[in-house]
């Protein structure tokens, strides 16, 4: 209990995700790429039950909710879920290793920053792929391993939302491990150079139509090298996919018949 402790308090002394960049260089980075990205696959995602993995505060959950008529999210802290104004959304405290929903009961799920924090990220896949029905759609968002500015970031300035225990993605590895449950439609990879900038743009000041140009230029130079075999150093990779017609895990589904959505 004494390390746990001191680890909380540990956590709790970490700068808040975000504090370390200006925010609206990063936003622009985010809606010229990943979130872009993000954004066009939701619009797609068909009109049925969807899954939201690690909801956190409930923001990804409002954000569909704009799109869809039903959105469930799960955490596996409810220590956010109490924040004003979400008390209207359907969140749920859950283990995205087991959870306790039926078979085939939701047309997509949307996971975002959460594989890489689970123990066994390939059951986390598996649960996902056996609570979706045929056909449906899942959308994954994961941190890269390999990126030069992440690497620096999570080793000497890691922030409340690193954990130890975290382990981002090789792309490789990554695409193995989804294209073995799912049939994937669309890979992207964002970001190489271009997310330092909003870092060096917070302590440095520079014009405003020279810190822009150069953030421009940058984010075009990194999507001509995502294009390349330098995409597996990208920050982010965004993976869109279908399930297949038939449960393809080798590990069956016992907990189908818990409670939960019919």
């Amino acid at each position: 209990m004494t390390e746990l402790h001191h680890q909380e308090e540990s956590n709790k002394s970490r700068p808040k995700w975000g504090d370390q960049w200006n925010t609206s260089d990063m936003l622009y980075l985010h809606w010229q790429g990943a979130e872009r990205c993000i954004a066009e696959a939701l619009r797609t995602l068909p009109n049925s039950p969807c899954l939201v993995l690690g909801a956190g505060g409930g923001g990804d959950v409002e954000r569909i909710q704009e799109l869809l008529d039903f959105v469930v999210g799960i955490d596996i802290s409810r220590s956010s879920f109490n924040m004003p104004g979400h008390h209207c959304l359907n969140l749920i405290q859950a283990d995205a290793e087991i959870l306790p929903f039926r078979n085939d009961c939701f047309g997509s799920v949307f996971c975002k920053s959460t594989l890489h924090h689970l123990p066994r990220p390939r059951v986390g896949l598996v649960e996902m792929e056996r609570v979706m029905h045929r056909g449906g759609r899942l959308v994954l968002e994961e941190p890269g391993l390999l990126n030069p500015i992440g690497l620096i970031a999570r080793k000497f300035f890691p922030t409340q939302s690193h954990t130890p225990t975290e382990r981002p993605f090789l792309l490789a590895n990554l695409d193995r491990m989804v294209s073995k449950l799912f049939a994937v439609d669309k890979e992207r990879s964002f970001y190489l150079f271009s997310v330092g900038l909003p870092v060096a743009y917070k302590y440095i000041n520079l014009g405003m139509k020279l810190k822009l140009w150069t953030l421009v230029a940058i984010f075009r130079l990194d999507e001509r090298l995502m294009q390349t075999v330098l995409r597996s150093l990208a920050l982010q990779f965004v993976i869109i996919c279908q399930k297949h017609g038939f449960h393809q895990s080798s590990i069956p589904p016992i907990r189908a018949e818990r409670g939960g959505l019919a």
